[in-house]
Formats: C-alpha cells, structure tokens, sequence
C-alpha cells in the first residue's frame, strides 16, 4: 500500500516509462520546476504546448491526448475556464459519454500516516446524488491502484446524522452506503454522514460511540458546507499541510489529478 509521496514516486520509476505529459502553457515557475523535477526523477517526458492564444493552446493540448500522443493534461499559466473548455467540448473534448468530470486531490500531511484523498474541492460544488455516486467509484479505483485492498469512504458533513431539512442531500447517503455493501463500487466500506475529524481520528470515533469502522478513513468524499477542522484541532497536527500546490513538492500530486482515468483515494 502506498502510504507517501515517495513511495509513489519509487512506483512510477518501477514502471520503466515515462508519462507523457502535455503541459499547457508552463510558463510561471512552479509549473516549470515541476516538469523539471518529474523530469530528473524519471517518470515523466514533458511536452510543452504553448500559445499567445490561450484556448488554441488548450485545443492543441487537448487534441494530443485525444490522439495518444500524451497521456496527462496538466494545467500550467492558463485560465482554468479555459482549459476546461477544451477538455468538456462534445465534439473534441476528452469526457467519455455516462462520465462525470470532477475534482480529486490527494495530501500528505505531516504527522499523519498515510496518504488522504478527498473530492470535489474545485469541480461540482453541490453534486447531484448521481454525481456523487461517480465520484466514490474513482475514489475507490484510485485507492485500489495505490494498493489499499478495501478503502473506506467517508461521506462527509457537519454531523453524523442526516439532515433533510437544512441538507437534503444528506438523505442520499444511506442510499451510496447500500449501494456499496452491494458491491456496485468494487470492494469497499461507504459511511456517512461523518465530519472530517470523525473520519481521520479513531479516538475521536471511539468517545462519539460509533463503532462502524475499526479503523481510521483513508478519504473524504466532500460537500460544500461540510466542515473543515481547525489546524490545532486536526490529527495532523497544528502545521499540517497538503502536497497538492504546483511546484516541486506538488508535481507528483499534481500529474496524478490530472490523469484522465484518475488514481483516486475518498
């Protein structure tokens, strides 16, 4: 089971290729450094796509993973509206028809012991109960590849119980649960609501009294208006800290969100 960056790392060079990665516009530092770093570790081959003309950038971009001449799309000094343009395009565009185009990050923080992934911070701010369906399956296909036999979900709210008055969408959540123990998801273990502390601490499970899981979630599956926990209140510890931002520390994390079958951790 891959449990940090660096083992993640030793995997990609186990595989004796490089990815292709179809940068678009690289132009500002952290992306640069980035595909350097990725570069010298030896598991990516950087293909540069640049244009004064953002969105022709983002077509040639586009068009070359279409082809097979590269395998990531990876977001450099260009609008995200406009890359993302290219990629929803019905004609062009690289979203297979029943898939849905989400958000999934995956952090390591300080003090904690294991990888953590979560969606969707940045795509779908309220998925509908179809949406969130498709996103604990590529959380769980990206679990599965970072060999986590049987990953656990955790859905997350502010509470641990249903709120159909003040979210609804909570009410769909015994439903995705059921749905998991029935296998639609491969093997699994789906919960919720639960909050985010709930979800990484198994001392804080244990005084709350719920004994669904022995053992702490290895991803969060999250809402807008779900609630974030306070550094000095996190089992990471005052100072924790994703890997997901560009630069070197984040290349890593950033080639993996950007796969367009995603490695996915909830």
């Amino acid at each position: 089971m891959i449990t940090d960056f660096e083992q993640l790392t030793r995997k990609l060079r186990d595989l004796n290729r490089r990815v292709r990665v179809a940068a678009v516009c690289p132009r500002d530092h952290s992306s640069e450094a980035a595909l350097a770093q990725a570069h010298k570790e030896g598991w990516a081959e950087p293909i540069v796509i640049d244009h004064d003309d953002q969105p022709t950038a983002a077509r040639e971009a586009v068009a070359a993973v279409r082809r097979g001449e590269a395998d990531v799309l990876m977001k450099g000094l260009i609008s995200s509206d406009v890359l993302l343009r290219a990629v929803l395009s019905k004609e062009d565009g690289l979203l297979s028809p029943g898939h849905v185009l989400t958000h999934i990050a995956v952090a390591q923080m300080a003090g904690y012991h294991k990888l953590v992934a979560y969606s969707d911070a940045a795509v779908i701010p309220y998925p509908t109960q179809e949406q969130r369906s498709r996103q604990i399956a590529y959380l769980v296909a990206l679990c599965h590849s970072l060999g986590i036999a049987e990953p656990r979900v955790s859905l997350i709210h502010c509470s641990e119980k249903a709120d159909g008055r003040h979210f609804p969408f909570t009410e769909g959540y015994a439903l995705l649960a059921a749905q998991a123990r029935e296998g639609a998801y491969g093997r699994c273990v789906v919960d919720g609501p639960l909050d985010v502390k709930t979800s990484m601490c198994a001392e804080s499970m244990r005084v709350k009294g719920i004994h669904r899981w022995r053992g702490r979630c290895p991803g969060l599956s999250r809402h807008r208006g779900s609630q974030r926990v306070p550094q000095d209140h996190h089992p990471a510890g005052r100072g924790a800290h994703s890997r997901r931002a560009p630069g070197p520390r984040g290349a890593r994390g950033d080639a993996l969100a950007w796969r367009r079958r995603p490695v996915q951790v909830l």
